[in-house]
């Protein structure tokens, strides 16, 4: 029986055992959102590389990284130019695609001074026969011509049973004001052949989401995946919060996609804003695989403000449904750190700093640390030391870039530290600014001995400083010539946490403290799972095992054999948490997630939906459910680990 006793003994047990202590572990392989400058992003992974692709204008620029990480710190490299053939003015939507043995990038561009009337965009395409696109020549094939030849942009290529056909956002008469989504078979990478079908167009009266701003459906993009194919596409106008992602599906990938009626249009959103978390407008993706080809991601662009600030790029991993549907879930928060894609080579790890999240502390003032004013998440905020307040504009995450240098990039919005104007003049001011590959935004990290370490520009090699060696709340952090002073030594404090390992667990909630448990203790199929306060029990200690898949099984001690489960594999909100015997199913298995300060989300594989404490309750006992994640503290969990039973001496 739990009582009042047995939970104080047990507690205090517990706390002379030290395991309250979390062991911060810092993985490298992980990446924060956003990872470039980049607006209409598209991704390819080939050759053991990310390439990063986006709007820069009318010259088409590539990035290159093993890691997505990486594409912080790359280079832009321009490899082609209006100049060199094509329309002359402004280009977007590039998008790169292997296809027949060469590389070709598809982009959306027009002539003269507007696009309208004679000057309509088109999509045009360019070819390189090299290995490497980053090389070699690239030559103009022309525009991809359909029948009718109107209005074109953000096209993209599907290979389906080896015929290809391409997708883009069309109008259906030149004097058309409404963006539709149109397909038509390709005879190779530059020609369509045959007429086209519209697939869909933002005219159903019931589909206010597709209309903010005007009438929009643009940007398709395509995924293969459980015998089906999804093709998302972005709605209502892209400079408004509410630009979002909308989908829709031809459950049988044996069917005619050329055919309207093989295709099932989504009647809600399937990706939109998160006001939580300051993410507007999130859209114009496109799909990528892990390098082991076993997860799908995504690349998207979205903004941190409501009046339509600059578009940065940021990623996210797609989870899966018993149904064979995507789950897109709610756009992460810029800074937090995630799990990089499966089967990424290892982000380089430098000495002495290793990948991970710290908080810097100055020498001259040891009860400060560097952060972002107010813990403003606009690109150009002021930078300073502030007392520690465990805020997470006080937190900085670490990433080796190669030849020894670093990325700093604020937890608090993501945005990578860098000297202003790149300049490299003594007191030029730090502050936070969309990550694009600039030399002023590494960093070299150079032991000082005591454990502290000069922080080294690569553009300016000049070192980050408190200006003045002043020790106050709210003075700015600057660069300067390396005087060995206290105010340009710092020292870095892991704040990092470990990505989930197989162990045995005490699970804590955040918001109530408590402990989750099998009511009563039982071994018995459909029994519930609640919160209770700590007591030491079998039936509050859980196995937690990796399933291969990037899920995990939670078992608990006191059940060996059964597992957490949804009871009736249900994807509805509310469905209360039981468990069962393990029958290996999605209804059983749980993607684990970090989301900061050393708590972690439990999300259903089957439904997509989170581990609830409903209400944030602290009464004990209360019994547990899925709800959609709300990034709460209701919905987030500590995993301590304890032995694997309750025999304590």
């Amino acid at each position: 029986m739990k009582t009042a006793s047995l939970i104080a003994q047990r507690l205090r047990v517990l706390l002379l055992w030290g395991f309250w202590l979390f062991p911060g572990l810092v993985h490298a392989q992980s990446v924060s959102n956003p990872i470039s400058d980049l607006a209409d992003p598209h991704i390819t992974f080939a050759n053991g590389y990310y390439y990063l692709t986006g709007t820069t204008g009318p010259t088409i620029h590539l990035r290159r990284s093993q890691t997505l990480n990486g594409l912080k710190a790359a280079p832009l490299t321009q490899v082609y130019s209006a100049a060199q053939g094509g329309p002359n003015q402004l280009g977007w939507a590039p998008e790169l695609h292997f296809l027949d043995g060469k590389w070709y990038i598809y982009y959306s561009a027009f002539y003269g001074a507007n696009d309208s009337d004679g000057n309509a965009p088109r999509v045009y395409v360019i070819e390189n026969g090299s290995a490497d696109p980053m090389v070699g020549a690239w030559t103009l094939k022309g525009y991809l011509k359909a029948s009718p030849d109107y209005w074109a942009i953000d096209g993209t290529v599907m290979v389906l049973r080896g015929q290809k056909y391409f997708l883009w956002a069309g109008k259906d008469t030149p004097s058309s004001t409404h963006g539709a989504i149109f397909i038509s078979k390709m005879s190779n990478p530059w020609t369509l052949t045959g007429g086209r079908t519209r697939l869909s167009t933002p005219d159903n009266q019931w589909f206010a989401w597709e209309k903010a701003g005007d009438w929009v459906n643009e940007g398709p993009e395509v995924m293969l995946a459980n015998g089906k194919v999804f093709v998302t596409y972005s709605a209502s106008m892209f400079y408004t919060p509410d630009y979002c992602l909308g989908m829709f599906t031809m459950n049988n990938d044996a069917d005619d996609p050329m055919n309207p009626a093989s295709w099932v249009k989504s009647s809600q959103p399937v990706f939109k804003r998160n006001s939580a978390t300051a993410i507007y407008g999130p859209g114009h993706n496109s799909f990528f695989k892990s390098p082991d080809g076993k997860e799908f991601w995504m690349a998207y662009h979205s903004r941190s403000d409501l009046d339509n600030g600059p578009r940065t790029t940021s990623v996210k991993k797609i989870h899966w449904g018993g149904d064979g549907m995507p789950i897109f879930g709610v756009p992460p928060k810029n800074g937090e750190s995630l799990p990089a894609p499966s089967g990424e080579v290892a982000l380089p790890s430098a000495a002495p700093i290793a990948n991970g999240v710290y908080r810097l502390v100055p020498r001259s003032n040891t009860g400060s640390v560097l952060e972002v004013a107010g813990g403003n998440r606009a690109v150009g905020s002021r930078v300073q030391q502030w007392q520690w307040l465990d805020g997470d504009a006080q937190k900085w995450n670490i990433q080796a870039i190669g030849n020894g240098y670093y990325s700093i990039t604020a937890v608090a919005g993501g945005l990578a530290l860098e000297v202003e104007g790149c300049s490299t003049s003594g007191g030029a001011k730090v502050r936070p600014w969309m990550a694009n590959g600039a030399a002023c935004q590494q960093w070299q990290i150079v032991d000082s001995g005591g454990g502290f370490f000069r922080v080294v520009n690569r553009n300016s090699g000049l070192v980050l400083d408190v200006a003045g060696g002043g020790t106050a709340n709210g003075t700015d952090i600057i660069q300067w010539g390396w005087q060995g002073g206290a105010a340009q030594q710092w020292r870095f404090d892991s704040m990092g946490q470990a990505p989930m390992r197989n162990d045995v667990y005490a699970i804590f909630n955040q918001a109530s403290g408590q402990a989750l448990d099998v009511a009563g203790c039982s071994a018995a199929n459909s029994a519930k799972i609640e919160q209770f306060p700590w007591w030491g029990g079998d039936c509050q200690r859980f196995h937690v095992t990796a399933n291969g898949d990037g899920s995990f099984r939670i078992t608990p001690q006191s059940s060996v054999g059964r597992a957490l489960d949804l009871p009736g594999c249900s994807t509805e909100n509310l469905a209360q948490i039981q468990q069962y015997d393990w029958l290996n199913n999605d209804c059983q298995k749980w993607y684990i997630n970090p989301v900061g300060n050393g708590y972690y989300n439990i999300i259903s594989k089957r439904s997509g939906l989170a581990l609830d404490l409903p209400g944030c309750s602290n009464v004990a006992p209360t019994l547990l459910q899925q709800y959609t994640w709300l990034n709460n503290a209701c919905q987030k969990w500590r995993f301590e680990p304890v032995p694997a039973n309750n025999s304590i001496p």
